[in-house]
């Protein structure tokens, strides 16, 4: 019976046509899952650095993935001199690259407009994951914002198979969409952080993150049994600049001697024109070579 048989065998192919797709269904599912989980950890992120970690590392870890790296277009060099004043060193976040522009690091890059999936090419992409061997396959996934790419996640993968031209990109393009959100939330709210514990004028620290900074280290000296030695500056006269010369004098001075202070010690500022600096963990003797030091410099 050729007809019976037929239908037999069609039936038997729909029936692994449906597994497959029910298979497929239940991975997408589970990659859905996954991705939402990462993305709510990027936006969970409350400071720049932790963003950052979470990125890379937390990426990483989720897909499990051999190489992650983010590249981030910062031509005025804006986010590392946030993270500097946060504390942190740019260079310490190795798999972070701050680029002045996207052409260069790979070609994809400067016409990354939608996720690039496929083989991973030594000669075009080893910039993107250095030290990192047996690269098989790549993900290049734009951080879009304003219609241009502000930057791009790589992912890295010794399998061929796991990223190719084949594979869709729905998922990978919202993650990107998401980075791109959290980066630049994370970057206003550095700024605005950094607003708010700073003088405008000088860029010295405020009264509001002398008390608080002083609260810090006095409780790490008594912890360490330790010292701290601080030093408070005024310029004399600064009212007969400001009525004899005018207030842009006056800014001119208060920039003068927040030059002068840059290149020796960390200092925060009282109003106009006066100035508190501190030395955690010292001695008495250097801080008094430091006065006459300091005072010699704003001096001239």
């Amino acid at each position: 019976m050729p007809q019976v048989d037929d239908v037999g065998r069609e039936n038997e192919e729909l029936k692994k046509r449906v597994a497959e797709m029910t298979a497929e269904a239940s991975n997408n599912e589970t990659i859905m899952k996954r991705t939402q989980a990462r993305e709510l950890t990027l936006l969970r992120a409350d400071t720049l650095p932790q963003l950052l970690h979470a990125m890379v590392d937390g990426l990483r870890e989720s897909y499990s993935l051999d190489a992650v790296s983010v590249v981030l277009l910062d031509p005025q060099h804006e986010v590392r001199h946030l993270l500097v004043a946060g504390g942190d060193r740019p260079e310490e976040f190795k798999q972070i690259f701050f680029v002045d522009s996207l052409v260069g690091l790979a070609p994809q890059l400067a016409v990354l407009h939608k996720p690039w999936l496929g083989p991973f090419v030594g000669a075009d992409h080893h910039l993107l994951f250095p030290g990192i061997p047996n690269l098989k396959s790549a993900a290049l996934v734009p951080l879009p914002r304003k219609d241009r790419a502000t930057g791009a996640l790589c992912f890295g993968s010794r399998d061929p198979s796991r990223f190719t031209r084949h594979h869709g990109t729905d998922f990978l393009a919202h993650l990107g969409a998401v980075a791109a959100v959290c980066i630049e939330n994370a970057v206003n709210r550095a700024r605005l952080l950094r607003a708010g514990i700073t003088d405008f004028l000088t860029g010295w620290h405020n009264r509001r993150y002398l008390q608080q900074r002083l609260k810090e280290e006095l409780a790490r000296a008594q912890r360490r049994s330790g010292s701290i030695a601080c030093l408070m500056i005024d310029i004399d006269k600064f009212k007969g600049i400001n009525d004899g010369y005018g207030h842009l004098a006056g800014d001119s001075a208060l920039k003068r001697l927040r030059s002068a202070s840059r290149r020796r010690f960390a200092a925060w500022t009282r109003p106009r024109a006066s100035a508190v600096m501190s030395w955690p963990s010292c001695c008495r003797r250097p801080p008094l070579r430091k006065r006459r030091g300091s005072r010699s410099a704003f001096e001239r």
